[in-house]
């Protein structure tokens, strides 16, 4: 699962001695790290089952941390970013943050700054996981519907009484009381608001 996945902070920089530092600090607070000297090493690498953060330096020669940043969105890789700079600005960090940054950090970093930065990317990194798994179990519950069960859920979704979902649907009253007892004992949902939540787990409903 998801959530499982043992945690890493995974470093970006092109210099060696901040490298260094970076991850004397960060393994002395206990944490695990993997570390890559550029944007391109790391997504040469990296992996669909990576759990934890991301510390990233903005500005580097071959891939900005904002060009990284993008192609990880783009791959749907959840990883939570921090970014360390030594060229404060404000637009940049704007931008960052739009683009789902959870810190921007101006070097020298203070090492109680970075680790509670750090610390804020894990507890993000958590969050994430744990609605990942919560989309995936629910995904898993509604594959299992046949088509006819899931329009008959769609419709009861939408406020539809059993009649009317019978008489949309072109079948009995007790043909609809049969496909929505199947359907919720497949979803595990007791009720319509249970399996409301499901379908939102899963993108079904907004």
């Amino acid at each position: 699962m998801i959530s499982s996945r043992p945690k890493h902070v995974f470093i970006v920089d092109d210099n060696l001695t901040v490298r260094m530092a970076l991850t004397m600090v960060i393994e002395h607070a206990g944490i695990a790290v993997k570390s890559f000297d550029c944007g391109q090493a790391m997504l040469d690498a990296c992996r669909p089952d990576w759990a934890g953060c991301i510390v990233t330096d903005l500005l580097m020669p071959d891939m900005t941390g904002l060009e990284l940043q993008e192609k990880l969105n783009e791959r749907g890789v959840l990883l939570p970013l921090i970014f360390i700079t030594g060229h404060g600005d404000i637009p940049l960090s704007v931008r960052a943050i739009k683009a789902g940054a959870v810190d921007f950090l101006t070097k020298p970093v203070p090492v109680d700054v970075l680790l509670h930065s750090v610390s804020s990317a894990m507890d993000e990194w958590d969050a994430i996981a744990s609605k990942t798994a919560l989309q995936e179990d629910s995904a898993s519950h509604i594959a299992n519907l046949t088509a006819r069960e899931k329009e008959v859920m769609m419709l009861a979704l939408d406020g539809h009484t059993n009649k009317e979902t019978a008489r949309i649907m072109g079948i009995s009253h007790r043909t609809v009381e049969i496909h929505k007892a199947h359907l919720l004992k497949k979803t595990g949902a007791a009720k319509t608001i249970e399996l409301l939540q499901i379908a939102k787990d899963c993108g079904l409903m907004d």
